[in-house]
């Protein structure tokens, strides 16, 4: 069994910035695999044992679910400094998907 990899997110980021750091994780890390925070930080956690499938990016969403999207998890994280809903998706992030053209979802 691989050990989960946890990273500390700079919780006055904005949500495409978190975006922006949650994607270069998943490059050099591995996937994912929930989104939290510890009280002062969003805390995001990758499974460095498996690979992200395919043409995917990850979503932070508080509003409706993207079209065609995996489930990931749903919590609080910091956004600017404020603690927030929100919801977390995996979508193709191929040309034509209207959910893979960024991380900005109504109501975050």
């Amino acid at each position: 069994m691989t050990m989960k990899h946890s990273e500390t997110i700079d919780p006055n980021l904005s949500l495409d910035e978190i975006a922006d750091v949650i994607g270069g994780h998943e490059v050099s890390v591995g996937p994912l695999v929930s989104l939290g925070n510890d009280g002062i930080d969003t805390i995001a956690v990758f499974d460095p044992g498996k690979k992200v499938a395919g043409s995917t990016k990850i979503v932070l969403s508080n509003g409706p679910v993207p079209s065609g999207a995996t489930h990931i998890g749903s919590g609080e994280i910091f956004v600017s400094g404020i603690l927030v809903p929100h919801a977390v998706y995996r979508v193709s992030a191929l040309p034509g998907n209207p959910a893979s053209s960024g991380g900005k979802k109504p109501g975050l």
